[in-house]
């Protein structure tokens, strides 16, 4: 799903709004400011908003050529599989922002390295 892939772009999720991305290809996940010029906002905000992106080759990237933002609010949730989440992977720029008690952006490499921390002596 592109969301400002050679344009400009929006999507919101609220009021318990689910989107769900289980796709198998390379391509399965979320790009946010996509290409270069391109500009794209995601926004989950509300109690049980989410996005699901459960592919096994699939993630969100925010900003790899353009410009990309995520934010999450007031009780929203991203969980991201596989892939993960790249922020401003390439020549463009992204930005996260995870705000107010409740709001969640998982990615599973961040448990896999708190897990090696707290492993250590």
């Amino acid at each position: 799903m592109g969301i400002g892939q050679a344009g400009s772009g929006a999507l919101e999720v609220t009021n318990g709004g689910h989107v769900i991305l289980n796709g198998t290809a390379s391509t399965a996940g979320i790009g946010i400011g996509q290409t270069a010029g391109a500009t794209g906002v995601v926004f989950v905000s509300g109690a049980n908003s989410r996005i699901d992106v459960a592919g096994p080759a699939s993630g969100i990237n925010v900003g790899q050529a353009g410009q990309g933002s995520l934010q999450i609010t007031s009780g929203g949730s991203v969980s991201i599989n596989a892939n993960g989440l790249g922020i401003g992977s390439g020549s463009g720029s992204g930005l996260v922002v995870v705000s107010d008690l409740g709001s969640c952006a998982d990615d599973p490499r961040w448990h896999r390295r708190r897990n090696r921390r707290q492993r250590a002596p």
